[in-house]
């Protein structure tokens, strides 16, 4: 039994739905929801059948469990841009690392087409998994809690183990625990610290 992530083929569109409907079935969406065939089709059937977009599936031992959809587009001002236009693995196969894989190989491919950006074109502002998923792949939010985007040429930093060390506080890290902490909770604070 080992995981196996492929292709899209046409007939993938239903699993596609499946994983959608089953995965979303409580949590709001920005899609159609629950997503029929026709709805997939309008809005994708185009680019993959085109080639501006591709699609990647996990396989859990000829389960379909997963799925990334990618779609690109011409920007004047930054070329090649990739959308991560869904990405969705069923609950009961989530926190395996499923999500990620597919998320490399779709930004493997992206780089493979001359992508210099990759972002996440659907509203998640209420889904802080997904968000804290994209932000761990080095996903920066550009537009609050909503859309993130990757610069596909700068080098991975989710993949390198990071390196620090944790030591208790001294009298003289006070300025700079004080610094931090305004910095992290400035959006939170009406008056000063």
């Amino acid at each position: 039994m080992a995981l196996v992530i492929r292709g899209y083929i046409q007939t993938d569109s239903e699993d596609i739905i499946r994983i959608y409907n089953e995965s979303f079935k409580n949590i709001r969406s920005a899609w159609a929801n629950p997503m029929t065939l026709e709805w997939f089709m309008d809005r994708f059937g185009g680019a993959l059948k085109g080639k501006t977009g591709t699609a990647f599936i996990a396989e859990y031992d000829g389960e379909q469990v997963g799925y990334v959809l990618v779609t690109t587009q011409r920007r004047p001002q930054t070329e090649l841009v990739a959308y991560i236009s869904g990405i969705c693995v069923l609950p009961s196969f989530q926190r395996q690392g499923i999500g990620t894989k597919l998320m490399e190989i779709a930004m493997d491919w992206a780089r493979s087409k001359g992508v210099v950006l990759i972002e996440n074109d659907d509203e998640i502002i209420e889904n802080l998994g997904a968000i804290n998923f994209f932000q761990k792949l080095g996903f920066e939010i550009f537009h609050k809690g909503a859309y993130m985007s990757k610069d596909l040429t700068l080098p991975d930093i989710f993949s390198r183990p990071k390196t620090y060390e944790i030591r208790e506080h001294r009298l003289e890290d006070l300025d700079d625990l004080l610094m931090i902490r305004k910095e992290a909770f400035k959006e939170f604070v009406l008056g000063t610290l």
